[in-house]
C-alpha cells in the first residue's frame, strides 16, 4: 500500500462524505426526490453528518458519512468528474449509481505525499483606516490614496509604528491562518507574497485594510501510518459489504399479499 502511495505521489485525493439512498425500479422517482430535498437542505445550512446518519444506507452512516481520503484513481469516472471542480465544504447533486443515488460532500482536497500550497500557514498583521463616511459604498479613492503612500515592505515589528505614521486607525495581529481558510480574494492577494511584503489595500464598508505577511510556514508532508491505511481499507470494505447486502435483500425480497 505504501509503495502504491509513492507511485501516486502528486495525484489529487479527496476527503469525502457520502449519503447513499438505494432504489428499486418502482420507487426510483421518489428516492430521487428525497435525495434532491436532502441536497437542498444541506446547501441551506443543515449539517451533512446529521443527514448522513439519519438517511444514508451505507456503512459510513455510522460515522456521519465519512469515507476518509480517497485518491482520484480510486473513484469511478462519474465521481471523478463530480468532485474535481467542487469547492471544499460543498455537496454534489444526487449522482445516479447502479443501485441508488449518492450525494457526495467534499471536506478537503490535497495531493498525495506532496505539499499543498494552500496548506501554507501565514502569520499576518493588519493596518486599518476607518472611513470618514461609512455609508459611502465606493472606497476606491480612499484605497488609491492609501496605496500611494503604503510601502511595499514592512518589518513585522514595525507594523504598528508604520500604521500610526500613515494615519491608520488601528493596527495589530490577525493571527496565523492557513491559506486555504482565507476568502478567495485574500488568498489571491497573499499566495505569492513573502515575509515582510504588504498586500494591496482592500476597501470594506467601514474603511480600508492592508495586510502584512510576517511569516510563511511551509506545510509538512507525512506519510500515512499503518493504522491510517488499515482504517481506510476497513471502512471501504464495510461499505461494499453493506451495499451488497442491501442489493441481495432487494433481489430476494418476497412480497406477501394477504
Amino acid at each position: 500500500m505504501l509503495k502504491r502511495l509513492e507511485e501516486s505521489k502528486g495525484e489529487f485525493e479527496y476527503n469525502l462524505g457520502e449519503i447513499f439512498l438505494s432504489f428499486t425500479p418502482q420507487n426510483e422517482a421518489q428516492v430521487r426526490l428525497t435525495a434532491e430535498r436532502i441536497v437542498e437542505r444541506i446547501k441551506n445550512g443543515a449539517p451533512f453528518e446529521a443527514y448522513a446518519r439519519q438517511f444514508s444506507e451505507s456503512a459510513t452512516a455510522a460515522v456521519g458519512g465519512d469515507m476518509g481520503w480517497m485518491a482520484e484513481s480510486q473513484l469511478n469516472a462519474d465521481t471523478r468528474l463530480a468532485v474535481r471542480d467542487m469547492r471544499v465544504n460543498t455537496v454534489t447533486e444526487p449522482l445516479r449509481t447502479a443501485g441508488g443515488y449518492q450525494i457526495l460532500y467534499l471536506r478537503d482536497r490535497r495531493r498525495i505525499l506532496s505539499a499543498d500550497p494552500l496548506d501554507q500557514q501565514l502569520h499576518l498583521k493588519q493596518m486599518f483606516w476607518a472611513a470618514a463616511n461609512a455609508e459611502a459604498t465606493d472606497k476606491s479613492a480612499m484605497v488609491a490614496a492609501i496605496q500611494r503612500k503604503l510601502p511595499a515592505r514592512i518589518a513585522c515589528d514595525d507594523v504598528e509604528a508604520t500604521a500610526k505614521a500613515l494615519g491608520a486607525s488601528q493596527a495589530g495581529e490577525v493571527g496565523t491562518l492557513r491559506l486555504r481558510d482565507l476568502p478567495p480574494e485574500l488568498r489571491d492577494q497573499l499566495e505569492n507574497l513573502d515575509a515582510g511584503d504588504v498586500a494591496p489595500p482592500i476597501g470594506f464598508p467601514t474603511g480600508v485594510r492592508a495586510l502584512v505577511v510576517c511569516e510563511r510556514r511551509e506545510p509538512q508532508v507525512a506519510a500515512p501510518t499503518y493504522d491510517d491505511i488499515y482504517n481506510q481499507l476497513s471502512q471501504q470494505r464495510l461499505s461494499m459489504m453493506a451495499r451488497r447486502y442491501l442489493r441481495d435483500l432487494r433481489r430476494d425480497a418476497i412480497v406477501d399479499y394477504r
